[in-house]
């Protein structure tokens, strides 16, 4: 029983919200397209600005229309003609991440294949149609499902070429402003190094602009209206991600040229497409902070904007958090808060007031209810300091003084944990139960420092494992945390790390959730995507030469000390951690007797294309930790009270 009235908010309104992943502003027009899963599915929505309610300040979403009618398929990304009458989406079938090319009418609406070759990845870059739009430029696998060409469409008739072959991962960067060059970053055998190519669309020909000796990353970003050169961010020679500027015309070799280099990476960069507002979104701590300059001042325009969250590309592959209206007066962005999901919101470069676009919040609980996080960091086994958002719950369940809790373990691991509304309202309904959460950004994890990154390379199920136990130890040290219920949940690595801790550090736990995590180091590294195991040995280990040293950190091999239950959810067609990774451990569980609950999609791949699924999940994930720490803890109190004095 809560103290609370929040305890009266059924889950459902914590998970009634719609899902973004691409964005854009409509040429000629004052309405915006983005991707949502309003309908169910993630389809191409088109909608008008907002609409003032009343005499006041209030307003509501404008008219908007759904354009694509996909129900097996995703749209995880579009780019839209620089006329505003048709744009190109990237859509995936089932969550497979095999993504194929469609038009679609941006006034009449419905889709049209352009490419459609089943079992092929056609990667989608930071941009895909020429200036002229009747190019799209994208990466494939089709010659060799081990690398990433780059291949050029002609949208009138479907003929493709490729452009750029060879042996390496490549991803479009932007394309020239005369609609001749594109930059390409290339990765070949480290996932953390990348190069920066000079793609003459022509010929063919290519040009390094970054050559370097030590790991660097290098993301090319916008083109100068003249096509001069282009921005792009670096961390070349430093911890952290900067901006810089690379000159591509004359004779003289490319050098960067830097333009801001903070103590904390530099995530987005965006130019207005007039060449004078340049946009850049910092990473501080987790939080996102917004920053515009006048190029041709020079200046600043005025403080960092804060956020009070973080800005979202949306799906995980998304590449771009700003986009500039055409005449650069604009620039549209998807955030969220820990107490508002994620909404589109515009903010007005001459006044610099940000305004909310869209209205996806359907479960509409107020704020007041809702809990923000207070950024922590506590001491691990070396000494480390590891940065950690903890929520409190405003509520306390009966029977102890003191709360249970759930350590959430983030992805990646190359992610971070920001502060957000996270998990479809996860974190806010635990909470509202009486269940705190400790969120770590364990070593590996970015955002602070490519040096910190790096020590989870080579060390899946080493060093940041040691960092979940001592988050465990920290909680158990508050005073508040009852050490009796704590539970640990994460999806993807998370999965991973929550498997790894149930059977390898069991006297912490209560109760487990892993969804998409891998159980086999091994089995994993061998089932990727081809085009993902040039960096394998780099990244996790060699499943071949290095087998016995996989194995020893794979949480199967430690599946007899699980103690606690545990609920497992995997995607039938998940390309990066295959169905078999949950089957086998769910397997060994079974034969052990131990409690385990398992939930298969057979239309999701890594991650929920179908907003039912997500709901499904995030509903079983939350029941069965609540069941296993609030509800076994009424079961004690009640047998307590019932023993006679």
């Amino acid at each position: 029983m809560q103290s609370n009235s929040s305890i009266e908010i059924p889950f459902e309104r914590f998970a009634s919200r719609r899902a973004y992943y691409a964005f854009d502003f409509l040429p000629n027009s004052d309405g915006v397209l983005y991707s949502s899963n309003t309908s169910g599915q993630f389809n191409l929505w088109r909608q008008a600005p907002p609409i003032k309610v009343g005499r006041g300040s209030r307003s509501e979403a404008g008219p908007c229309r759904q354009l694509t009618g996909f129900d097996e398929w995703s749209v995880r990304n579009f780019f839209v003609d620089p006329k505003g009458k048709f744009s190109l989406v990237f859509a995936d079938k089932d969550g497979d991440e095999n993504y194929q090319l469609f038009l679609v009418d941006n006034e009449a609406g419905w889709q049209r294949e352009v490419v459609m070759k089943p079992g092929v990845r056609n990667q989608f870059g930071k941009s895909a149609l020429s200036p002229n739009g009747k190019f799209a430029a994208y990466s494939n696998n089709e010659r060799n499902p081990r690398f990433m060409d780059i291949v050029l469409t002609r949208l009138s008739d479907g003929r493709t070429k490729h452009v750029l072959e060879g042996e390496s991962t490549n991803f479009v960067g932007e394309w020239s402003p005369e609609g001749r060059y594109l930059t390409v970053a290339e990765t070949t055998t480290a996932i953390d190094d990348c190069n920066i190519l000079l793609l003459d669309t022509r010929t063919g020909k290519t040009k390094s602009l970054t050559p370097h000796d030590d790991k660097s990353l290098h993301n090319p970003g916008p083109w100068d209206p003249k096509g001069n050169g282009f921005y792009l961010t670096s961390n070349e020679g430093r911890e952290f991600l900067g901006i810089a500027y690379i000159e591509t015309k004359g004779s003289k070799e490319p050098k960067l040229h830097w333009i801001e280099t903070p103590d904390h990476d530099i995530d987005h960069i965006a130019l207005s497409p007039n060449g004078r507002i340049f946009a850049w979104e910092s990473n501080e701590d987790g939080y996102s902070f917004i920053h515009l300059k006048d190029l041709r001042t020079g200046k600043l325009l005025g403080k960092p904007i804060s956020t009070g969250g973080v800005l979202s590309p949306g799906w995980i592959e998304n590449t771009k958090t700003f986009k500039f209206s055409p005449d650069g007066k604009k620039i549209l962005f998807l955030l969220t808060t820990p107490t508002q999901p994620t909404d589109l919101y515009v903010l007005r470069v001459a006044d610099r007031k940000i305004t909310r676009f869209s209205y996806g919040f359907i479960g509409n609980i107020p704020e007041r209810i809702l809990v923000n996080p207070k950024l922590i960091a506590y001491e691990s086994f070396d000494g480390k300091a590891i940065p950690a958002f903890l929520y409190r719950p405003k509520t306390k369940t009966e029977g102890s003084d003191r709360i249970p809790a759930v350590i959430w373990v983030h992805g990646g691991p190359e992610s971070q944990e920001q502060p957000g509304y996270l998990y479809a309202g996860a974190y806010q309904y635990l909470l509202s139960r009486g269940i705190a959460i400790l969120a770590p950004n364990f070593r590996g994890s970015t955002g602070y420092g490519r040096s910190y990154r790096r020590l989870i390379h080579h060390d899946w199920g080493g060093a940041e494992l040691k960092d979940i136990e001592y988050a465990a130890k920290y909680l158990q040290s508050t005073g508040s945390i009852d050490p009796n219920h704590i539970g640990i949940a994460g999806a993807s690595f998370g999965g991973f790390t929550t498997l790894g801790a149930v059977t390898r550090l069991p006297e912490y736990w209560s109760v487990g959730v892993d969804v998409f995590g891998p159980s086999n180091l091994v089995t994993m590294a061998k089932s990727f995507p081809e085009f993902w195991k040039p960096w394998v040995a780099d990244f996790i280990g060699d499943p071949e030469s290095e087998m016995q040293f996989l194995l020893e950190r794979s949480p199967i091999t430690y599946i007899q000390n699980v103690r606690c239950p545990i609920l497992i959810v995997q995607g039938a067609n998940d390309p990066r951690v295959v169905k078999n990774e949950s089957d086998q451990i769910v397997e060994k569980l079974r034969e052990m007797q131990r409690e385990v609950e398992y939930i298969v999609f057979p239309d999701e791949g890594h991650g929920f294309t179908k907003r039912k699924n997500e709901f499904v999940t995030t509903k079983a994930a939350c029941n069965f930790l609540v069941d296993h720490l609030v509800g076994e803890r009424a079961k004690k109190a009640q047998q307590q009270q019932a023993i006679p004095a």
